[in-house]
Parts: C-alpha cells; sequence; structure tokens
C-alpha cells in the first residue's frame, strides 16, 4: 500500500450512532477484480467520471450508503461506486442496537454519570457486540488498501479518468488518507470527507486535492483534535493553494450523521440533507 500516513485501528465510541434510512436501493451489486461493490448507474453525460462512496463500518450491511449513492448519482449525473470494503462479512446492528439508542444523543453539558454511561455502552459495543477479531479482519489499514485499489482499479479497468471520494466515519478516514496518497497515478480527484474517524491532526497534512472536511455538531473522536486540524487545513490552503472548505455548522448532531442521521430530529435532517447538497456542489465544482 502506497500510504505515507499512519493508519489507525482504535474504533471511536461514536462510530456507533446513527439510523436506519428506508427505501428500496435501485442499483445492482457488481465486482471488479474480485471486489464486489454497489453500482448506481447515473443518467449524465460525463461517463468518463465516478464518485465512490466510502462507508461507515456498518458498512453494505445497512442500506444507508446505497440509498445514498443512488442520490448521489441522480443529483450529479455520475456514475457512484461502493466498494465493499468489509467483503461481504458485516456488523449485526441488531445485537447493539440498545447501546446505539443510548449513545444516539449529545452529552455536552450533561452529567458526568450520563456521559459515564456512555463511554460505557461503547466499551460493551466495541468489546463484546462486535468484539476485537472483527476489527482485526477489517482493520483500517486492510480496508483502506481495498478502497484504494478499487479506486486505481477504476481507472485503469473501468474506463474512469477522473474520480471523486465522498466518505463516512470509517470510511471518512479513507477519505483523508486517499487525499494524501503518494501513489502516481492518485487514487482520486476531489474528496469530501464526513467526521472521519479513527484520525489523528497530522493525517491531514499529505491533503493535496480539492478536499472538503464537514464536522459533527459534537464528535467524540474529533472534537479534541479539531483545531489542530482547522489550522493545518487552513495553512494547507494558504501554502499550496489547494482548495479546500471546512463546515463547522451542523449543530444539533453527533458523530455519525452524514451517514446514519435520526430524521425524526428536525435539526439533524436539514444538517444531512444539506450535507448531500453540499457534497454534490463541492463535485460539480472540482470533479
Amino acid at each position: 500500500m502506497s500510504m505515507t500516513t499512519h493508519v489507525h485501528d482504535d474504533p471511536c465510541p461514536a462510530c456507533l450512532e446513527g439510523h436506519r434510512l428506508e427505501g428500496d436501493p435501485k442499483g445492482s451489486m457488481e465486482k471488479l477484480n474480485g471486489l464486489g461493490y454497489y453500482f448506481a448507474k447515473s443518467n449524465g453525460e460525463h461517463t468518463d467520471k465516478a464518485i465512490v462512496l466510502g462507508t461507515d463500518l456498518f458498512g453494505l450491511g445497512l442500506p444507508n450508503a446505497k440509498l445514498m449513492a443512488d442520490w448521489f448519482a441522480g443529483k450529479s449525473g455520475l456514475d457512484v461506486l461502493v466498494p465493499d470494503v468489509f467483503e461481504g462479512d458485516y456488523i449485526n446492528a441488531s445485537r447493539i442496537q440498545p447501546q446505539i439508542d443510548l449513545m444516539d444523543e449529545p452529552t455536552k453539558g450533561r452529567s458526568f454519570l450520563l456521559r459515564l454511561k456512555y463511554q460505557a455502552n461503547a466499551l460493551w459495543a466495541f468489546s463484546y457486540g462486535i468484539g476485537p477479531a472483527y476489527l482485526f479482519r477489517h482493520s483500517a489499514a486492510h480496508t483502506l488498501s481495498l478502497a484504494e485499489k478499487f479506486c486505481l482499479d477504476l481507472r485503469k479497468d473501468a474506463g474512469y479518468t477522473r474520480i471523486g471520494f465522498v466518505g463516512y466515519c470509517w470510511g471518512g478516514a479513507h477519505a483523508v488518507h486517499l487525499a494524501g496518497s503518494s501513489h502516481v497515478p492518485k487514487p482520486v480527484d476531489v474528496v469530501v470527507a464526513f467526521h472521519p474517524a479513527p484520525i489523528n491532526a497530522k493525517d491531514f497534512k499529505p491533503v493535496t486535492v480539492p478536499f472538503m472536511l464537514s464536522l459533527a455538531g459534537e464528535d467524540a473522536f474529533l472534537d479534541p483534535i479539531k483545531p489542530a486540524v482547522l489550522s493545518t487545513l487552513s495553512a494547507l490552503a494558504v501554502e499550496r493553494g489547494t482548495p479546500i472548505k471546512t463546515w463547522d455548522d451542523a449543530l444539533g448532531t453527533v458523530h455519525g450523521y452524514g451517514a446514519r442521521p435520526d430524521l425524526a430530529k428536525p435539526l439533524v435532517k436539514e444538517a444531512f440533507a444539506l450535507g448531500l447538497e453540499r457534497t454534490a456542489a463541492w463535485f460539480r465544482e472540482h470533479l
């Protein structure tokens, strides 16, 4: 793998927050050089351009990524592909649903006991609900290598010359690393990352392609490093002239809102819809 940055395998508690989107995917499952992917075919004219969607830790085990791919294909006029980097081995969401429900509320300004309960539920979910064996099989380094190869194979074997990548949570971390890949040719040309994790501030420094970052209103993993991340991206925009945009206005949201929003909450529903529109606009402008 050609990444120059260290890939972190520590899962973030907030990666489990969120909900299942309702609807019936319209695309199909295909394979490229042995890796399965969901394919949302567009009706657009730009057949040489595509968007790759990097999923959260639930992968294609939930319909959310497929439904969002369908939306992007219709909105952008570009083909959208979702690589199955978990290779058909998905987390049983129902097993950890009680923990997901308990962790879905923002904790800022709440009592110490509530925050402690949040941490305890996150620990149980990762230690027993998901388990270390699963995270070992599908480490951040392994899934990133699959995502990078998939993008490169799209250039080499599928005829796409311009590739955009939008990633969420686990896939958001992939997005950051792909934006700074040293591979020639680059795996991606334009990137969008929603609440990436696991990630460090230094992982943003190699970014060289047009890059947009969307942050949650509250993010247990990113909040401690957010000032350093924003400072790094601001410096990159000045030093390299790289088009960079950050959105830090998703009030009322928690980590995961971009991929698994609770649409019953008006602020979350609004932020989710705005995130989709901003992403489509970013790709229209730079891809």
